[in-house]
């Protein structure tokens, strides 16, 4: 079995206090993930907010992940308040928790399918319920 191919970044990234942020709308990101799942990508999606930040400062093993992942979006709006203080603004707040539906919706429209991983036994399963729910072709 071979290694799925990465999802293609949109571009350089912005770094606060040396976490790289991709300066890209929610939309944007949805279309980067949709467009590498659909011609076979894989990667992973952080979406940090300060407190994540404070950890990356402290913890080399969580630098290596950031560093590795095909998105960082930031979650958190201090995250973007500080981006534009320091001359090198992101666009705006992508939080996870409405990426879960517009990325839920994307891969519904496009054939495609997602896996839900964490949170306590059972609560997986029952957020693949709710979204299948929302979006039937997922």
């Amino acid at each position: 079995m071979t290694a799925p191919k990465p999802v293609h970044r949109p571009g350089p990234r912005v770094r606060m206090m040396g976490m790289p942020i991709d300066a890209v709308t929610q939309e944007q990101a949805v279309r980067i993930i949709v467009a590498g799942a659909a011609g076979g990508g894989g990667g992973r999606v952080i979406t940090p907010n300060l407190d994540q930040l404070r950890l990356y400062c402290r913890d080399s093993q969580l630098r290596a992940m950031y560093e590795e992942a095909s998105l960082v979006l930031a979650d958190g709006m201090p995250l973007v308040w500080a981006s534009r203080l320091q001359g090198t603004p992101l666009p705006v707040r992508v939080s996870g928790s409405s990426l879960i539906f517009t990325l839920s919706q994307a891969a519904a429209q496009n054939g495609l399918g997602i896996f839900l991983l964490g949170g306590n036994p059972g609560i997986a399963e029952q957020a693949a319920k709710k979204l299948v729910e929302r979006y039937p072709d997922l």
